[in-house]
């Protein structure tokens, strides 16, 4: 029975552990688009916290040891200091959280451990960062006829492919020419003779090809 309760029990608080990490996480990047404005900042880590950790089957919610924003300093970017330098003089840049939460054992119970603490903490910072960064970043986007299928196999428009395409788009935004040097790696379709056609799904001809061949990537 003990070595049941060390594989089972501990087995488990690991894998609520990780969970917890998870959504820290997510806490952390959904707060960060906030700042500079702490109060909304933290209140979307909260509840991305919460709603994160109850995603996987958890009734109740972490306790949240700290939640902190602070100015970024670019030198220094993972302590939450007052004395941190201003990335943005109209607010904090860098926010901070850890959490723990009680997970529940199994058969820990007979020896006396109804339950296990797990804890996590993580940072992340806003987009007020004005320091220097280089960043060497390739992109790699599917255009194969599969991004034109929605979860039942029927063509739907090439919805997915739309999507990635605006992603893409969004994501040039953030780099600089200057600085910066950004990839494309294309995985093309082998569908690249009209007409043809996909068995079970929908029929293309030389229109649907510009759905998610070169002509739409470019688009």
């Amino acid at each position: 029975m003990g070595s049941t309760a060390i594989a089972v029990d501990l087995g488990y608080t690991y894998l609520q552990k990780r969970r917890l990490q998870a959504a820290v996480d997510f806490a952390l990047l959904a707060g960060a688009q906030k700042l500079p404005d702490s109060s909304s900042a933290t209140s979307d880590a909260q509840s991305f916290l919460n709603a994160n950790w109850e995603q996987n089957g958890n009734s109740v919610d972490p306790s949240v040891v700290s939640l902190s924003t602070c100015k970024f300093d670019p030198a220094n970017p993972q302590p939450c200091s007052s004395s941190s330098a201003a990335c943005d003089a109209s607010g904090p840049g860098h926010m901070r959280l850890k959490a723990t939460a009680q997970v529940p054992t199994f058969f820990g119970k007979i020896f006396g451990f109804s339950s296990l603490n797990v804890s996590a903490e993580g940072s992340a910072c806003g987009r007020c960062d004005s320091s220097t960064q280089k960043f060497d970043v390739v992109v790699v986007l599917d255009r194969s006829f599969s991004m034109c299928l929605d979860a039942n196999g029927q063509y739907d428009g090439c919805t997915s492919l739309s999507q990635a395409k605006q992603g893409v788009q969004a994501l040039l935004n953030f780099f600089s020419p200057a600085t910066d040097r950004l990839g494309l790696a294309v995985l093309s379709s082998g569908d690249n003779v009209a007409p043809f056609t996909h068995p079970g799904t929908y029929p293309c001809d030389t229109a649907n090809l510009n759905d998610y061949g070169s002509h739409g990537l470019l688009r």
